[in-house]
């Protein structure tokens, strides 16, 4: 019986029989993480209650974190943009969400 038929870009040397193909694409789903969802219910009730509960302690509200958030909140996500990436040997098409680039 014969081997079944693997495309190059999911063909590994020396990979053992049944391994997953290191070149398949897996993308990341922001909006699963409990940080994206902590951020997306309850980033908005934290700017306005901050100064008044938490600056004593932290100190002032940063001009930067909203921006900071809104970013992070709209990586990944493919309405905010995408590039459609395309296999020449296959055909194969998938979709990659813009990523804003920051860490």
């Amino acid at each position: 019986m014969a081997a079944p038929a693997v495309a190059d870009h999911e063909h590994r040397v020396g990979a053992p029989p049944g391994a997953q193909p290191s070149g398949v694409y897996r993308p990341r789903r922001p909006c699963a993480s409990p940080l994206y969802g902590l951020l997306d219910r309850r980033f908005r009730h934290l700017s306005l209650v901050y100064d008044e509960r938490f600056a004593h302690t932290y100190g002032p509200w940063r001009a930067v974190v909203p921006t900071v958030v809104d970013r992070f909140l709209a990586c990944g996500i493919l309405e905010h943009g995408f590039a459609r990436i395309r296999c020449d040997a296959c055909a194969h098409e998938y979709l990659l969400a813009f990523s804003c680039r920051s860490r």
